[in-house]
């Protein structure tokens, strides 16, 4: 196993509303979770300029010097998906219904119906996150890519409405049985 490897089962503890280019294919993608953690580096940075430690890690085009690809890979395996077999309930005139508004009725004119069975992924839906440097990550900066994914899982989400508490995720450990 590479040292610089992190590997977390993960469960999601709320539905979620997350897709990829069918919008009514419930889909966990890589470059979601990417552009999470990406969020969560520049958070957990503070004041301080990581723009250049952002580029080495995530990659990117903009500075002086040439574009740089990302230095981790971010995998997405072992997806279980469950718990979406009936419409997610939310109701108009209910504090659900005002939290999942948007979720609810956004894409309806292009036929999308984020919140009806099998288009979204319901809670205890699993999935396994890989991230692994694929050339050596200074050990400074792979610590900030341990801390960072410990504060997405923690305290992040993912997918639509993932601010209004839909698409939080725990460690199964964490979990109470």
């Amino acid at each position: 196993m590479n040292e610089q490897e992190i590997t977390k089962k993960l469960t999601f503890i709320t539905s979620t509303f997350l897709a990829g280019a069918d919008q009514n294919k419930p889909e966990i993608r890589a470059p979601s979770i990417r552009g999470a953690l990406r969020w969560w580096f520049r958070v957990l940075a503070g004041d301080r300029d990581v723009r250049e430690e952002e580029k080495v890690l995530f990659g990117g085009v903009h500075g002086e010097s040439r574009a740089v690809a990302s230095a981790i890979a971010v995998r997405v395996e072992d997806t279980n998906i469950v718990n979406n077999q009936r419409a997610v309930s939310l109701p108009n005139d209910t504090p659900m219904g005002y939290i999942g508004y948007f979720a609810r009725v956004s894409g309806n004119k292009q036929n999308v119906y984020r919140t009806t069975e099998g288009h979204y992924i319901g809670a205890g839906s699993t999935f396994t996150l890989k991230i692994r440097a694929v050339r050596p990550v200074p050990t400074n900066l792979w610590d900030q890519v341990e801390e960072t994914v410990q504060a997405f899982v923690w305290v992040g989400a993912l997918g639509l409405r993932a601010t209004r508490g839909f698409g939080r995720l725990a460690e199964p450990s964490a979990l109470p049985t």
